[in-house]
């Protein structure tokens, strides 16, 4: 019986299907977007059980890196197949990165909600994230696995966000410069112009809020 078993662990299509698998796809219900939901938490979990998976061995490892199927499943490569932001295609909606909503819940990140008429946002799915300060500052610690760093923000990708500022400090802005540059900043990697990753973004904001210090929180929002 473990024979059989190791022998098909060993073929690589088999273990992509197994491995496929664990992933629990998110809840279809279309007005499920607290990024406390159940739905969100086993998708995310199921996520870094996968990415778990890659220690088991090299073959193991070798079959998850290499599998498109599996790395867009971990948001690690652009799934465009997966639905659409224009709103007026009629397929099925973006999925957000459980894993940032789930272990990241101060970002509520989460769609627009769906009583704003689709006519104001162009019939285009809109989805938002809040950065604070402090949140910025301990992402290279609560990052871990590494991988995070180069995870889509969403499936199919977010291309570009829009970023304002949320909040300032009123203390600070009387006592040192405010910059307005800011404003109206469109984010996009121009080494990657086929999706943001979770890295990427942070870096951008950590270098924003080194420039000026009285920036609370950024708000960033898919144009």
């Amino acid at each position: 019986m473990a024979s059989a078993a190791l022998r098909v662990l060993s073929i690589v299509e088999l273990l992509e299907a197994i491995l496929l698998h664990i992933v629990t796809p998110p809840s279809p219900v279309e007005d499920i977007d607290d990024p406390r939901c159940a739905s969100v938490a086993t998708h995310s979990s199921s996520l870094l059980t996968l990415l778990s998976m890659s220690r088991v061995s090299h073959f193991w490892k070798s079959t998850i890196d290499q599998s498109q199927a599996i790395q867009r499943a971990l948001f690690l490569t652009p799934d465009t197949a997966s639905g659409s932001w224009n709103a007026s295609e009629g397929g099925a909606r973006p999925v957000l990165n459980p894993i940032l909503q789930a272990r990241f819940r101060n970002y509520q990140f989460r769609f627009l909600p769906p009583h704003i008429p689709m006519e104001q946002l162009d019939h285009r799915h809109s989805a938002y994230l809040v950065i604070t300060r402090a949140d910025a500052d301990a992402w290279p610690q609560k990052r871990c696995p590494n991988v995070l760093d180069r995870m889509l923000l969403a499936q199919p990708p977010m291309e570009r966000v829009a970023a304002v500022i949320w909040e300032r400090s009123t203390a600070m802005r009387t006592t040192v410069p405010v910059t307005n540059k800011f404003f109206g900043m469109r984010i996009i990697d121009p080494n990657r112009p086929n999706g943001l990753t979770l890295g990427f973004l942070h870096q951008t904001i950590q270098e924003q809020l080194a420039e000026d210090v009285t920036i609370n929180a950024i708000k960033l929002i898919t144009p």
